[in-house]
């Protein structure tokens, strides 16, 4: 049970599961965060804070849902 290859297999498993977290999760909300804060900077009126508010609420209800259904 406790042989080589069962221990090389339940860590590469387990860093197969952190990897693709961290590529479908949080790769793409760093990079819509980074876009919002980009165009905050650009915009910096009212538009620019509406939009990094925006996206900071759409994030927020993307990690409730996600959380939820698991």
């Amino acid at each position: 049970m406790f042989s080589k290859g069962w221990l090389r297999r339940e860590i590469m498993s387990w860093l197969k599961g952190i990897y693709s977290y961290i590529i479908w999760s949080f790769i793409p909300t760093l990079c819509v965060f980074s876009w919002s804060l980009f165009a905050f900077v650009i915009f910096p009126n009212h538009w620019g804070l509406l939009t990094v508010v925006g996206i900071i609420i759409v994030l927020l209800f993307t990690a409730y849902f996600a959380f939820k259904s698991n």
